[in-house]
């Protein structure tokens, strides 16, 4: 049997569940009337005799039996004299002991015929059981139970998604379900893969993640990948029912789009997906991102994707929905009813469903009583105002005014690393940031840092331990991306504190991050120059490492001018590449290349040779690949005299192994077979080979025909033919998904919404 407590309906929803409860029970069509000032009736019928029958819903769960009673006796009777039913209906959320009912039969007398009109918390969970079709239609009823939450998180899934799950789970309750929720569901029905787009703060997380909640609840494992499209080709297993989320899926990988390393990654895998009926794949990204990774790549105005691609916009939120928003969150908020008030006075809530900036997460801010302090009730409308005019106002207030400055810099050092750090890492880039900015108070400051992150949790920050992982690690993330928004502006025209911040993290993403706030304009040419010279300078007396390197590539493949990529990094700081003991990878090999071409007095032929050396002995530890070997490779178009020498035919040699044993893996990534026309599948021989002969064009050698076929003898096309699976039933025939109630006179519903007895 069911065991709700009801409190993740709101008043009217909780209205709406007792009037077709009742219903289902009585068997009679019950006239239901719109929320808001019901004058003691939300639901009426007319019995056999054409006896008048009033149904009456209080969501009462939080008051209890001692409130619900004295609001029965003193506001209810009345009206009920005055309507003057031949039957009177309670249906309460409050839990009843037969005492209870006989108190309240009591008081209404003789209005209530029987105990057995009196349905409390235990009565209503009991219609439930009996009338299951309604339990269906109230999704967030069943969709937000602690038994849903413990099924799933038995079910043996990893911990960040179990972490993503218990984090939808817990928001489920504030959840308005609509228009956008059920034209996700119908893009993965038919076509697998979604993109959600979309300005900040629209939606695009919460309506991913309650996509993942409902898919984990019909039986779909659940993956959350955060770093890169390679952790879910790790874990895809075929004719496993399967949700992959991928948040913020351009954001993190920006620098790899334009080196076209990531493009046909994630292409490749969306492909994947959209053959296997068993597998469903949602990503988001904004709108200004995708639109910018479009112009760069061409695989990303792949046609497909447009058909896939299903935009959030708060432009799209009808009034009904925006309404349903608000007041839903000031419903569950833990706002003080002279706060709550605010909203009702003056009918103040229309100010807010018209304004420009409305959206999701603006609301959950201005409704979050935590972020209150200091504010009186009187400055609560003003507050509301200036937020809603200007959104940065309040983490504005937050962060200047109610946390110390230490909390500022343990967040910016999380944002600037990407959005999300190991804690070991961050407690070290916190150490560097306060030992430049607090020398005299630094040992009291770090002895603290524990103190700060704890704190952080409680607002700002959240922590989360990969248990999957050994020795298991904390890795800490903005709670909320509108804090990054924040740090991330207040921080762009302020080189100082940003040099401060990337200095202290020697990390990829940190790189990575920089160089993406600079595409995505949100830093200026000034300040990312400032920035990358103080980096470049704090590396001038440090040993050549795998960070620095980073560094290097990154700034030698971005669209800097060359003269200005000479004045940062002069080729003379390659010649002793050899001697930093760094594992040769691509990254290494097209730095010296670029230096090589740049002033190749500084390096001879047997600096290649002996290059060439140092490559192949790391390749001892580590598999090098196709990106690793071609600028290996392009050593002999400034040396053509090694081409007989030993090292660089033992590097011939290592290539040619390389494709004989990688082509098959190879051609399964790029999808080219894959993606043929089943009629076409006699060309598969030809597609790959073709498809061999694009990749070893790349070399500037020629390869033997012998070697080639010896690629092509380890490759089986057959066994890239997609397996395009069968439709599993895609809804749990007791979850099927409810559509959004559309209001035609939204005027009307809305005031009715708002108004309260």
């Amino acid at each position: 049997m069911n065991d709700y407590d009801f409190s993740v309906l709101n008043d009217k929803e909780f209205e709406k569940l007792a009037v077709e409860l009742i219903g289902h029970q009585e068997n009679a069509s019950v006239e239901r009337f719109t929320p808001g000032r019901d004058q003691g009736i939300d639901g009426r019928f007319y019995s056999s005799a054409d006896d008048t029958v009033i149904i009456q819903a209080k969501h009462y769960a939080k008051t209890g039996f001692n409130g619900l009673l004295s609001k029965l006796k003193n506001d209810e009777l009345p009206k009920i004299k005055k309507l003057s039913p031949n039957r009177y209906i309670l249906i309460t959320s409050v839990g009843l002991t037969p005492a209870n009912k006989e108190s309240i039969k009591t008081a209404l007398h003789p209005y209530i015929l029987s105990t057995t009109d009196i349905y409390g918390k235990e009565g209503i969970n009991d219609l439930l059981t009996r009338h299951p079709s309604v339990e269906t239609n109230f999704y967030k009823l069943w969709i937000s139970s602690s038994n849903v939450l413990i099924n799933i998180l038995n079910n043996g899934i990893m911990q960040k998604s179990k972490f993503l799950i218990k984090s939808a789970h817990d928001e489920s309750a504030r959840y308005i379900q609509t228009k956008q929720f059920e034209g996700s569901l119908d893009i993965l029905k038919t076509k697998h893969v979604l993109v959600i787009t979309g300005s900040p703060g629209v939606g695009k997380t919460t309506l991913a993640k309650q996509l993942a909640l409902f898919h984990s609840n019909n039986k779909y494992e659940i993956y959350h990948i955060e770093d890169s499209i390679n952790e879910a080709e790790s874990c895809f297993y075929p004719d496993k029912l399967q949700f992959f989320y991928f948040d913020d899926f351009l954001g993190a990988n920006y620098l790899d789009v334009i080196e076209g390393n990531f493009d046909s990654k994630i292409m490749n895998f969306i492909r994947r997906i959209a053959l296997d009926s068993t597998k469903r794949l949602v990503l988001t990204t904004r709108s200004n991102i995708l639109n910018r990774a479009k112009n760069i790549s061409e695989v990303f105005n792949f046609e497909k994707i447009e058909k896939r691609e299903y935009e959030i916009s708060v432009t799209e939120l009808t009034q009904t929905e925006k309404a349903d928003i608000l007041y839903n969150h000031i419903w569950h908020s833990s706002l003080t009813t002279e706060f709550s008030d605010v909203y009702f006075q003056n009918k103040n809530y229309w100010e807010i469903i018209k304004h420009k900036n409305f959206n999701p997460r603006l609301i959950s801010i201005i409704t979050d009583s935590d972020r209150l302090s200091g504010i009186s009730k009187e400055e609560y409308w003003p507050y509301i105002k200036e937020a809603l005019n200007n959104p940065e106002i309040i983490w504005d207030l937050y962060f200047k005014k109610q946390i110390p400055e230490e909390i500022y810099d343990l967040v910016s050092i999380v944002v600037l690393n990407g959005g999300n750090i190991e804690e070991p890492k961050c407690k070290k880039a916190l150490k560097q940031v306060f030992n430049k900015k607090y020398p005299s108070d630094f040992y009291t400051k770090v002895n603290k840092i524990d103190v700060f992150i704890k704190e952080s949790l409680k607002s700002t920050l959240n922590r989360n331990i990969r248990l999957n992982q050994s020795p298991k690690i904390a890795t800490i993330s903005p709670f909320n991306p509108s804090i990054s928004d924040y740090i991330i502006n207040r921080l762009s025209k302020d080189d100082t504190t940003l040099s401060l911040y990337f200095g202290a993290l020697d990390t990829f993403q940190s790189i990575n991050t920089l160089f993406s706030l600079k595409n995505n304009e949100k830093l200026d040419e000034p300040i990312f120059n400032s920035v990358i010279d103080i980096l470049l300078s704090n590396q001038e007396t440090k040993v050549i490492n795998d960070y620095v390197i980073h560094l290097y590539y990154s700034v030698l493949k971005s669209d800097m001018p060359d003269i200005s990529k000479l004045e940062k990094i002069p080729p003379s700081k390659l010649v002793s590449i050899m001697e930093s003991h760094v594992s040769y990878d691509f990254e290494v090999g097209e730095c010296l290349i670029w230096a090589i071409d740049k002033q190749p007095h500084l390096f001879s032929k047997n600096f290649a040779i002996d290059f060439i050396d140092y490559a192949l002995s790391s390749s001892q530890k580590y598999t090098l690949y196709h990106e690793d070997y071609l600028p290996l490779a392009k050593l002999i178009t400034f040396y053509p005299e090694i081409e007989n020498e030993d090292k660089f035919l033992e590097l011939k040699e290592n290539i040619i192994e390389f494709w004989e044993s990688g082509f098959d893996e190879i051609l399964g990534d790029s999808a080219k077979i894959q993606n043929l026309d089943p009629h076409d599948f006699d060309k598969a021989e030809d597609t790959a080979l073709n498809y061999l002969h694009e990749l070893l064009d790349e070399y500037p050698f020629e390869f033997d025909e012998r070697d080639i076929e010896s690629m092509m003898d380890n490759i089986d096309v057959s066994s890239h033919f997609p397996d395009y699976g069968y439709d599993h039933d895609y809804y749990d025939d007791n979850n099927e998904m409810p559509r959004s109630t559309q209001h035609s006179d939204s005027v009307s519903y809305i005031n009715d919404l708002f108004s309260r007895d």
